[in-house]
């Protein structure tokens, strides 16, 4: 039994064309589970215009408090009947083969407990932005093949609305703890298990941007992100802070809940729970001694670029007054 776990908040603008998407492909799912955020437009309308005729199962819940989009999101989870469980955004849209092609893969592969795809990112028209979403994020899915799971210590690749996985991953993955972000959780988890995630190399999904964050998203001159990034200086390095405590929490979750030597990171992981937990000490005290510390983020970091922004960022908080 497939099922989507859709979640909505205020998504009466393209949620119609969304769910039309994922109805109308060439394997529909059996049910899809909406939980609804405590929308304030026509969400619900606009949902069951879509679903009143359609033959497959489905419910439309309105949470009684807004819960956010992460526990939205393990809700609707654990409301789905399914094996295999798609998560979905409310304003993508789903190209015709993606439920049918990621079935594939766990029917090729019983070991696998989660699947992921890549996404061409869309402006709100729909209107290309970049042909591939994992280029951006600098995922080569061959090394992901081979055991290199590095990147993940970076940031997240697996996107949510671009990922499947089974029942039973999320059932070890709960309670998902409050400082994680669904999908980041769900694929931590996945690594814990032997072959646990198949990355498939292909777009089966338009990953639409707003105008509101399509500049993180298009591949724009570094001389124009710089600007944009001086405009919201401040806010952006007390996101920074909170992003280096939040990721330390839940990395020392996970290695909490399985013992850093049972997770397929291994000791890496146990290492970079203690220089998270430096870096935040570091800027809590204004330890300057962090700035002797750049060959650390070489070590730690999975890729080139990715050590020098965070060392810099952190620098910059270092000598600024952030929020704490």
């Amino acid at each position: 039994m497939i099922s989507i776990a859709l979640c909505t908040y205020n998504g009466e603008k393209y949620i119609k064309e969304q769910l039309e998407s994922i109805i109308n492909q060439s394997l529909p799912p059996d049910e899809i589970i909406i939980c609804d955020d405590c929308s304030k437009d026509n969400t619900e309308v606009e949902v069951k215009s879509v679903l009143e005729n359609w033959k497959g199962s489905w419910k439309f819940i309105i949470n009684e408090k807004n819960l956010g989009y992460k526990k939205n999101f393990e809700k609707a989870i654990s409301l789905c009947k399914g094996d295999i469980i798609f998560l979905s955004d409310q304003d993508d849209v789903w190209l015709s083969l993606k439920i049918k092609r990621t079935m594939d893969v766990f029917n090729e592969n019983p070991d696998c407990v989660m699947a992921f795809h890549d996404a061409k990112v869309v402006n709100s028209h729909l209107e290309m932005l970049y042909p591939s979403f994992w280029k951006l994020l600098g995922f080569n899915p061959d090394k992901f093949l081979i055991g290199d799971y590095g990147i993940l210590l970076d940031h997240n690749v697996v996107q949510g609305s671009a990922c499947a996985f089974r029942k039973s991953l999320f059932n070890i993955s709960t309670p998902f703890p409050n400082e994680v972000i669904h999908d980041e959780w769900l694929t931590l988890n996945a690594l814990t298990l032997s072959k646990g995630i198949m990355p498939i190399n292909k777009c089966f999904s338009l990953y639409r941007q707003s105008d509101s964050n399509s500049i993180g998203a298009r591949n724009l001159p570094i001389n124009v992100k710089l600007k944009v990034w001086l405009k919201s200086y401040h806010k952006s390095l007390t996101n920074h802070y909170k992003e280096i405590i939040r990721r330390g929490k839940a990395f020392e979750t996970l290695s909490y809940r399985y013992g850093a030597e049972d997770i397929l990171l291994g000791e890496r992981l146990d290492r970079y729970c203690k220089f998270y937990e430096f870096r935040k000490e570091a800027l809590d005290s204004h330890n300057f001694l962090l700035v002797f510390m750049i060959k650390d983020y070489f070590r730690f970091y999975y890729s080139f670029s990715y050590s020098v922004k965070e060392y810099i960022e952190d620098i910059l908080a270092l000598a600024s007054h952030i929020e704490k």
